[in-house]
C-alpha cells in the first residue's frame, strides 16, 4: 500500500521518460490500496529486448506497464509515449498504458485521468491483454492517440474494461478494438472520431480539460474552448477570497459588507 503523490500537481510535477525508459511498472501484485495521484507521464519508450520478469511483455506499456496488478491512478495526464513495433507480433502494444496478467483483488482504477497523443504499433492509448480483471475508466480522456494496426484508443483482447462518464475520440484508425472480451458501457461516455470541443476546467483546485457543459455539471469553472491544464491555470482557493477571483482585495470586503447582518 503506498501513496504515490504529487504536491503540486500534474501541471509541474513529471515523470518524463526521455524517450528512452517508460514511466511506471508495477508487477508485484499492487493493488487498489497503491495509488497514483498527479503526474505527467510523459516520453516514456517500452523497447528492452532483454527479457526480464515481465516476460514477453516487456516490450508493451510506454507510460505505464501493469503485470498482474491493479494500482489506482488518478488526476494524472498520460502523454506522448511510445510502444514501437518489434519483431515480435506480440509486442509493441499500449503506447500510453498496457496491463495483462492476473491481478491480485479487483480492476485497475483510472479516475480523472487524460490520455493522448500517446503511439503504439496496438492499442495506442490504453490495452489490456489476457488480464482477468481489466481496468475501469471513470471520468477519462482517451483522444488523439495512433497506432500503426488496430486499437488507436482502446484495444481489448481476451480481458475486459469498464467505462463511464468518459470520451474516446480522434484516435487513429478506430477507437475502440475488441477482441475475445470487450468494454462495458456503464453510461455517459461519448465514443467518436471527433472530438468535442474543449478546455480548461477547474474543480477543486484540480485542472482538467473537459467540455463547458460537463465542467459545469460537476461544479467547475471553464476557461473557454482550446485552453489547456499546462502552466496550472487554475488559482488556488482560499476561503478569504470571498469572489472566488484567485485574489484576495476589496472586491471582498465588498461582498461581505453587502450581506452584512445575521446569518439565516
Amino acid at each position: 500500500a503506498v501513496w504515490l503523490h504529487s504536491s503540486e500537481g500534474q501541471e509541474v510535477t513529471i515523470i518524463d521518460g526521455e524517450d528512452e525508459r517508460r514511466g511506471v511498472a508495477c508487477s508485484n501484485g499492487e493493488d487498489n490500496n497503491t495509488h497514483i495521484e498527479g503526474f505527467t507521464i510523459k516520453n516514456g519508450y517500452s523497447v528492452n529486448f532483454t527479457y526480464d520478469e515481465f516476460g514477453s511483455g516487456n516490450e508493451n506499456g510506454g507510460g505505464i506497464i501493469l503485470v498482474s496488478s491493479s494500482p489506482s491512478f488518478s488526476g494524472c495526464n498520460i502523454k506522448e509515449n511510445t510502444s514501437p513495433e518489434t519483431i515480435q507480433w506480440q509486442n509493441g502494444i499500449g503506447g500510453g498504458v498496457f496491463c495483462t496478467g492476473t491481478s491480485p483483488h479487483h480492476f485497475s482504477m483510472f479516475t480523472n485521468c487524460i490520455i493522448k497523443d500517446n503511439t503504439a504499433a496496438n492499442g495506442a492509448g490504453f490495452a489490456c491483454w489476457y488480464a482477468n480483471n481489466g481496468p475501469i475508466l471513470n471520468n477519462c480522456i482517451i483522444k488523439n492517440n495512433i497506432a500503426s494496426y488496430d486499437g488507436g484508443g482502446i484495444q481489448i483482447n481476451n480481458s475486459g474494461a469498464i467505462m463511464m462518464n468518459s470520451t474516446v475520440c480522434g484516435n487513429e484508425p478506430n477507437q475502440i478494438d475488441e477482441g475475445l472480451g470487450g468494454v462495458s458501457d456503464e453510461g455517459g461516455n461519448f465514443i467518436g472520431f471527433t472530438c468535442p470541443a474543449y478546455g480548461a476546467c477547474c474543480t477543486n483546485n484540480i485542472c482538467l480539460e473537459s467540455e463547458e457543459e460537463e465542467c459545469v455539471q460537476f461544479g467547475g469553472a471553464w476557461l473557454g474552448e482550446g485552453t489547456t491544464c499546462e502552466g496550472n491555470p487554475c488559482p488556488v482557493h482560499c476561503a478569504e477570497d470571498v469572489t472566488g477571483d484567485g485574489v484576495v482585495d476589496v472586491s471582498d470586503l465588498l461582498a461581505i459588507i453587502a450581506v452584512w447582518g445575521a446569518c439565516p
